[in-house]
């Protein structure tokens, strides 16, 4: 239980700086699929498959397989991350079940990112929350982690001086015939 509670005193410490690199992390994200879907150039792509990548813990990962034409007539392929609750609509079982999809890109960007239009906004709330957490969680650590030092260096102080009174009063008896 002791090397646990000393763990937690190190995570609220690493959550100060871990959690607004991740809010900053998201905030970009979210900034950057709502550029593509304002911005980028709407095309139909050919869903070629789709997986699900089990992960330990339990999560699971879902990808879409697309290919489509560029203005050029270049043919691009890409697989790209979707959300659970996308997932959740498009796939029955391990097998997607669409034959196309919209997705949006900016053609100024060769390599720019891609977003599936009908996932976007989820991407986006999906974003959004994991900007808060990140929030939550440098808030706490910057709250919680002086508060936790204290309270540990209170009941360090508070054992040293029981020893200190134990041994005082061990030699008082030894002192006395």
């Amino acid at each position: 239980m002791i090397q646990w509670l000393w763990q937690l005193k190190w995570a609220l410490v690493i959550a100060i700086f871990a959690g607004p690199a991740f809010a900053y992390y998201s905030y970009k994200n979210e900034q950057r699929i709502d550029h593509v879907m304002r911005e980028g150039a709407p095309f139909t792509a050919v869903v070629t498959g789709g997986r699900v990548e089990r992960h330990r813990r339990g999560a699971d990962e879902y990808k879409l397989e697309l290919a489509w034409p560029d203005a050029n007539g270049q043919q691009h392929a890409e697989t790209l991350n979707i959300s659970s609750d996308y997932a959740s609509e498009i796939f029955q079982g391990d097998y997607v079940m669409l034959d196309t999809a919209e997705i949006r890109y900016l053609a100024s960007e060769t390599d720019g990112p891609l977003v599936v239009a009908a996932d976007a906004p989820r991407q986006i709330a999906n974003q959004h929350t994991n900007m808060l957490l990140g929030i939550a969680a440098g808030i706490a650590g910057l709250i919680l982690s002086p508060v936790w030092f204290w309270v540990e260096a209170r009941r360090k102080k508070k054992d040293e001086e029981e020893i200190e009174e134990e041994l005082a009063r061990i030699r008082s008896s030894q002192a006395q015939p």
